[in-house]
């Protein structure tokens, strides 16, 4: 149901209120719809079109190939140093950091893999093997590398 009602507008565009004299609507007010006519729309006749044969080239679908799941080294090297270097089970963790090491194409996993390489060597007593990997990590954990080289020459005094 639609209502109307009419208002008055001034020359500065203000709305005014209801003209009081009853210009307005107390009964639903139906409005026909204008229907417009449908548009004429003509049918284009097509020429008869000679129909070639179709070869038709049979293709074996390819076998499903499963992709692997790409591995986060990071979250396996966390597992590492977590699961073996931090509970003393550094033979665990130097067989781990190595595979890592080989694995993982990430210069920034490589480097704090080899950081914890070094820690276990140095813990299993493979001081030169520790020595070697501190001496390479110098420019990337000067400070850190700097103690364990320290610690290194300590031990093979």
């Amino acid at each position: 149901e639609y209502y109307y009602a009419i208002t008055t507008v001034n020359q500065a565009g203000e709305n005014l209120s209801l003209i009081p004299d009853g210009n307005y609507t107390t009964v639903a007010v139906g409005i026909k719809e204008e229907q417009k006519p449908e548009p004429v729309i003509e049918e284009k006749k097509e020429e008869p079109v000679e129909e070639k044969p179709v070869i038709k080239k049979v293709v074996k679908p390819k076998p499903k190939v499963k992709k692997k799941k790409a591995v986060d080294y990071s979250v396996k090297l966390e597992k590492v140093i977590h699961d073996y270097y931090y509970k003393s089970e550094y033979e665990k963790a130097v067989k781990d950091l190595n595979w890592i090491l080989k694995k993982s194409s990430s210069q920034r996993v490589k480097n704090k893999a080899n950081l914890f390489l070094g820690k276990s060597y140095f813990y299993t007593g493979e001081y030169k093997k520790a020595l070697n990997i501190f001496i390479i990590l110098k420019p990337v954990y000067p400070d850190e590398a700097s103690f364990w080289i320290q610690q290194v020459l300590r031990k093979l005094r």
